[in-house]
């Protein structure tokens, strides 16, 4: 079952989240994805967006699969809720992204309704846990693809 991100355990799964993310982005960064580059046997990029009311630069791991070169991402936040890079990209597109030790800048595609549960069943065959979280969701998981800029 989704978890209402304002509700006081909804507050403690973020707040660890941030903490793990954080701590997953720093050694990813300096070992070029050789340390943390991998959840749940899946590979992760990072993932760096443009916060929308802020304005900052926010980023976040996210495992990926590649599809003709190609990065595709799950905006499933583990089943709990919409995640808030997702809400960014919404707003704007272009982002940068590191892959193992090869960055580039992207303009996210925002996958419609049909290519998304297409691109979700790939998602769901990478590890058997990823199907519980379209199960758990009040709403279908967007997907994303960042084709790096030419």
């Amino acid at each position: 079952m989704a978890v209402d991100r304002r509700s006081t355990k909804g507050k403690a799964m973020a707040t660890m989240n941030r903490g793990f993310g954080a701590l997953q982005r720093t050694l990813y960064r300096v070992s070029n994805g050789r340390i943390m580059g991998k959840t749940a046997g899946v590979p992760v990029l990072l993932l760096t967006v443009t916060g929308r009311r802020s304005g900052k630069r926010r980023t976040v791991p996210l495992v990926y699969w590649e599809r003709d070169g190609a990065y595709v991402v799950s905006a499933s936040a583990a089943g709990m809720w919409l995640p808030m890079w997702y809400r960014n990209l919404e707003a704007d597109p272009r982002v940068e992204v590191q892959v193992g030790a090869r960055r580039f800048t992207s303009t996210a595609h925002l996958a419609d309704a049909a290519e998304s549960l297409e691109l979700w069943a790939v998602t769901e065959s990478l590890n058997k846990r990823f199907a519980d979280y379209r199960e758990s969701l009040d709403h279908d998981i967007p997907m994303v693809v960042l084709n790096p800029d030419a």
